[in-house]
């Protein structure tokens, strides 16, 4: 029913029209979004002090608390963004014997944080 692509005022019915312009508005704000929270400015740099032995950075080298900073980075920085996925990782909870079972090993914002940084770092030309 809606295109990425096609520019929303080459499409002639009108509803198809409405969701292809609403996808393609959402896909630019997402955009500048990811770029604005790679400027320096939004916290989410790290720096490697010895510049002749480079090593990948992970979560573990940073802390434990990082998590939830970067988590606060990426909804001020990616409101959108960080909402599309946490409704991406976020299920109907299951139930077992009418209980609701809760998410405990992938917590729905830490899966919606390592995602949304994992597709950030694309953007940093360091990483």
């Amino acid at each position: 029913m809606y295109s990425a692509t096609v520019p929303f005022t080459e499409i002639g019915p009108v509803r198809a029209a409405m969701t292809s312009f609403a996808v393609q508005i959402v896909r630019r704000q997402v955009v500048k979004e990811a770029e604005n929270v790679i400027k320096p400015s939004s916290g989410l740099h790290t720096s490697v002090k010895d510049e002749s032995n480079p090593k990948v950075m992970n979560w573990t080298d940073i802390g434990a608390g990082t998590t939830s900073q970067v988590a606060e980075i990426l909804r001020k920085h990616q409101p959108i963004m960080m909402d599309l996925m946490m409704q991406i990782a976020a299920r109907q909870p299951r139930k077992r014997n009418g209980v609701a079972v809760e998410w405990k090993l992938r917590p729905v914002e830490v899966v919606s944080t390592h995602f949304t940084y994992g597709l950030v770092k694309t953007y940093i030309p360091s990483c």
